[in-house]
């Protein structure tokens, strides 16, 4: 055979062996990834033996796919170690944590998808107290998501979603400024073609916004929005989409003061075609197929809504009957979704009360009451309850359970942020606590009485002695808790003016020594345009801005341990070190100061964005020695004095606006301060780039422009240093 004929023969044998072998190992692969995944659905809580097992596995096939260069193999093994979280019940911060891990190794490998897929889930598993985090990792996947020019099915689907969390997030935390523009970018996102329920969905967000800024134009603008959004033909709207709908439609009405009657016109076809517990006979019931059962879910959120619609229009009789239709085929659809279980109750218990069917509300509020103990429900659903429960038991002259049901409900409704509900519970709550309190006098005088009869004739010396006694402890008794709760309130404003070492020092020798400190680092705000802003704004506007920058900013030094000094008009003080050195740093200080612009920043875009006078910030920090104590004897206060304070005053003087300024002395103690991460990259063995989560990166904690020397009032030239977050 002629050489040339043998080299390419060779050659194609090569190439073919090289082709199959690949993928004969990349099916291998997908084999085991099916099985692994498999394993983890039917891991059960607490089978922490199964979960290493997983884990090790997981590791196994990490290592078989950087050898085959999976990538999605490798990102699918670190995202298997999420097992030992199961395994073990993990909160939600833990399993935030893990995809946000999972989202680095995605991006260290090259794989944009599944960052942005990571980082979205790392803000779906935030959990409801970590709103900002929640808010910050989705935007963020969102963003990755844009950039990898994508527009496959599944990542649409997954920047629905994204979305979808995202609009109910800034809802959550009525952010109106971050709703509308994120809804707004839902609806102009060029690669997602929103469904007419995405549309409604985000009409209905920005409806919201402009009801809270008392915009009744715009309002007007986007209820008709939704009106029209909900009547245009849609052949891939179903059943359970127009339902879902029809509430979005009912809610936008009566928020403008819609009919009842404009309502059942506009969806009388979908509410026609509801079906009510008669029409899922028994024999239905045993074989419930998921036809059926989305078929009773419909008619279950029509039902709610209609019920949920009267009760606000004060036809209770309506709104009984809807509401317990609903019940009854919340049992029929199951599992229980027991927030929206509780809440139905809650609404028939207020129908039947209103209604005068006592004995049934309190049989449908225990109920609720049971369930909501169990697995819990809304501030609002739970302060409705206890208050009805208020309502019952101070009808039947249960004051010891009234009393108990309106101490719960003033709390939740606390919780919920409903101050004119709170209002009315305090009101309701001291006229409960003056009729208990007459009720126990009434007691007392009635037994005395008793006994005055029956021992009239034995009456002696030793008698009058006794009640003497017994009357004299009752005031001792009374006064020593008048004078306990007057002290109690009397530490916790004194907590409030001073440091809590100090504070003790006062209450215990009538004094406190001042006290010199070494090392105290001193930070001075200034707001730029003060004078300006405050003509242009009334002095109730002007007191209400000054407050909001301020409680931010007493907000942010508190979480970092740093104590604040005093305000002076527009300006603001605090200081790091002290009255306990270990409580802060002067790099603590310098983050504060960072948040302080940050938060001023962002202030003012909300204010421009509304055409309000925004303020402007100057801020100067110098570290050394001072004097703290506190002096008089009348309003007497917390305060620093020595030529550390002075120089921190002209740092920020010889600031400029939205820049912290920095004294050499300071820059000289932060500016070796690094932060750490928890994933780097490493060499692996064949010469590629891998990661290793136990080594750990460092990195500079700020960045700094030196000023050179600047001319400081007072102080001559003095070296300065603008610092940044790096």
């Amino acid at each position: 055979m002629h050489p040339n004929r043998i080299l390419l023969c060779t050659t194609f044998l090569f190439l073919w062996v090289q082709t199959h072998g690949q993928q004969m190992a990349a099916h291998g692969l997908d084999t085991i990834k099916d099985q692994l995944r498999a394993r983890y659905m039917t891991l059960r809580l607490g089978d922490t033996a199964e979960a290493a097992r997983i884990i090790l596995a997981s590791d196994s096939l990490f290592e078989a796919a950087k050898k085959g260069k999976d990538i999605k193999s490798m990102i699918f093994s670190r995202w298997l170690r999420i097992a030992d979280l199961k395994a073990r019940g993990s909160g939600s911060v833990e399993y935030m944590n893990h995809y946000l891990q999972v989202a680095e190794v995605a991006r260290l490998l090259g794989d944009t998808v599944s960052w942005g897929i990571e980082t979205g889930k790392a803000g779906a598993n935030s959990g409801a107290l970590a709103i900002d985090s929640c808010i910050k990792y989705l935007k963020s996947g969102i963003d990755i998501l844009r950039t990898s020019h994508d527009t496959s099915q599944v990542l649409v689907d997954k920047v629905k979603h994204f979305y979808s969390l995202l609009l109910d997030k800034c809802a959550e935390k009525k952010d109106l400024y971050l709703l509308y523009m994120t809804a707004h970018a839902f609806l102009s996102e060029p690669h997602v073609a929103a469904s007419s329920y995405d549309r409604m969905q985000a009409y209905g967000h920005l409806l919201r916004v402009f009801q809270a800024a008392d915009r009744p134009d715009s309002v007007d603008h986007y209820v008709q929005r939704i009106r029209d959004t909900y009547l245009e033909p849609d052949p891939e709207r179903n059943r359970m989409m127009r339902v879902m709908m029809f509430g979005a439609v009912a809610d936008a009405y009566l928020l403008r003061g819609g009919r009842m009657d404009d309502i059942m016109e506009l969806a009388g076809r979908d509410i026609g075609a509801s079906e009510t517990p008669a029409d899922f006979p028994e024999a239905v019931r045993r074989t419930a197929t998921v036809e059926i059962k989305q078929r009773a879910y419909a008619s279950l959120v029509i039902h709610e809504t209609l019920g949920s619609l009267f009760l606000a229009q004060n036809k209770f009789d309506s709104a009984a009957y809807h509401t317990g239709l609903a019940l009854q085929l919340q049992d029929l659809v199951g599992p229980w979704n027991y927030p929206r279980h509780i809440g139905l109750e809650v609404a028939q218990g207020e129908a039947l009360y209103n209604l005068g069917r006592f004995p049934e509300t309190r049989v449908w509020l225990m109920r609720a009451d049971s369930v909501c103990r169990e697995w819990g429900c809304t501030s609002a659903d739970n302060a409705t309850l206890q208050l009805y429960l208020w309502r019952l038991d101070s009808m039947d002259g249960r004051w010891p359970s009234a009393a108990m049901h309106l101490y719960q409900a003033n709390a939740w409704a606390d919780s919920a942020r409903t101050a004119e509900h709170k209002t009315v519970f305090n009101g309701h709550l001291f006229d409960l606590r003056l009729k208990d309190e007459q009720q126990k006098a009434e007691v007392r005088q009635l037994s005395t009485q008793a006994d005055a009869d029956r021992q009239r004739a034995l009456r002696n010396i030793g008698f009058t002695f006794a009640g003497t006694v017994l009357l004299l402890l009752t005031g001792l008794w009374r006064q020593r808790n008048r004078i306990s709760r007057a002290r109690k309130r009397s530490d916790e404003l004194l907590l409030n003016i001073l440091p809590e070492e100090v504070a003790e020092e006062l209450k215990i020798n009538g004094t406190a020594v001042a006290r010199h400190f070494e090392q105290a680092t001193i930070l001075f705000t200034d707001f730029k345009g003060f004078t300006e802003a405050s003509e242009k704004l009334t002095p109730q506007e002007l007191v209400e801005e000054l407050n909001t920058c301020f409680k931010a900013f007493d907000h942010i030094i508190t979480a970092r341990g740093i104590e604040k000094i005093k305000t002076i008009g527009d300006a603001y003080m605090c200081a790091g070190g002290l009255p306990d050195p270990k409580t802060s740093s002067p790099a603590d200080v310098v983050h504060a100061a960072l948040e302080m612009q940050a938060f001023m920043t962002g202030r003012k875009t909300e204010r421009d964005a509304l055409g309000l006078p925004a303020f402007e910030m100057r801020v100067g920090i110098h570290t050394g020695p001072v004097v703290a104590g506190i002096v008089g004897v009348k309003k007497f206060q917390y305060d620093i004095w020595g030529d550390t304070v002075n120089t921190a005053s002209r740092m920020e003087s010889s600031g400029e606006v939205g820049q912290v300024n920095i004294s050499e002395s300071t820059y000289a103690l932060v500016r070796d301060e690094v932060v750490s991460s928890q994933l780097s990259v490493v060499g692996a063995g064949d010469g590629s780039r891998t990661t290793d989560n136990q080594q750990l990166a460092t990195s500079p904690a700020f960045t700094f422009t030196p000023r050179g020397k600047v001319q400081a009032k007072g102080k001559g030239e003095m070296e300065m240093y603008f610092v940044q977050q790096a």
